[in-house]
């Protein structure tokens, strides 16, 4: 495989597997987790649920709508995915050798810091994306995501506030405590249910593996939800200049809807969530895991 024939490229591969796969399950749900952030509490036409959502999405938008928004995840998931795993990889190891560490510090460490890399590097696919997810027209009349992205910069540029970049610091907390939870919690428990892979069979591993990351990730996300609502608020309409929320930090952000709608609200969509992520959070480790090792056996590192 020549210049392919390495660990690094062989993670980034793998993780990007495991994303593309997980965007193409599960993106509805995200659509419908978006719309019920994105909502002020007892507006008129405020959704009552996840089943609410998904029907009045159906019926007034028909079921494409529940993909809108699926094009920057998969321009920017996949790579994401890639660049999450990748980082762990890296700086996991990095830990492991020049650290004194657990494993548990060392994966909560380093999941931290791939988090923190994905965040920057997803922030304006994730602008784009709660955008298109938002908007109430039928698909034919939801702008294309290059067009909404040109529309962004021409009316409001790169910067954080109302341009591409606007909500990089939520953003950037969502994605690391949910990777720090995710990698610590499953690289403490596996090697507990698993202490030598080489002594359960491959339909043993993984599936021990899935049911571990739907664990590891239904916790993450309990836990940084409230990032993920402030974000939802921030990069759509609120974020913009005169929105409601326009140039206010994220934990400014969550103190203000605390304040106005209860604390309730910055836990809302959490079922939505967790109905995605939950088995995603099974499907991306294992699909990672199962990739990997399938290059490593059929192409053996040189």
């Amino acid at each position: 495989m020549g210049i392919f024939n390495n660990e690094p490229c062989y993670r980034i591969a793998s993780g990007g597997a495991a994303g593309l796969t997980e965007i193409l399950l599960f993106h509805p749900l995200d659509v419908v987790k978006t719309r019920l952030q994105s909502q002020t509490k007892g507006s008129a036409d405020a959704f009552n649920g996840i089943a609410d959502c998904v029907r009045k999405t159906i019926r007034n938008e028909g079921f494409p709508a529940l993909y809108k928004g699926i094009l920057p995840p998969i321009c920017a998931d996949t790579p994401k995915r890639a660049i999450k795993f990748f980082c762990f990889g890296s700086y996991n190891a990095y830990l492991s050798r020049n650290t004194g560490l657990s494993n548990a510090a060392c994966g909560s460490i380093a999941g931290l810091g791939s988090g923190l890399t994905e965040g920057l590097f997803i922030t304006p696919f994730e602008r784009v994306k709660i955008l298109l997810q938002n908007s109430k027209g039928s698909l034919k009349e939801t702008p294309s995501a290059a067009s909404q992205m040109r529309l962004v910069v021409q009316q409001h540029g790169f910067g954080t506030k109302g341009g591409l970049m606007t909500g990089c610091t939520a953003t950037l907390g969502r994605h690391g405590v949910w990777n720090a939870i995710y990698f610590g919690l499953f690289r403490t428990v596996m090697p507990i249910i698993v202490p030598d892979t080489k002594a359960v069979s491959k339909t043993e591993l993984n599936t021990k593996r899935f049911f571990l990351g739907c664990l590891c990730g239904t916790l993450a996300s309990c836990i940084n939800i409230p990032y993920d609502v402030a974000k939802s608020r921030i990069q759509s309409l609120g974020g913009l200049p005169g929105g409601k929320f326009h140039g206010m930090g994220v934990h400014k952000v969550m103190a203000e809807i605390a304040r106005v709608e209860g604390q309730a609200a910055l836990f809302a969509g959490l079922a939505a969530k967790l109905l995605r992520l939950c088995p995603a959070g099974g499907v991306m480790m294992m699909m990672n895991e199962v990739v990997y090792e399938y290059l490593i056996t059929n192409y053996p590192l040189q």
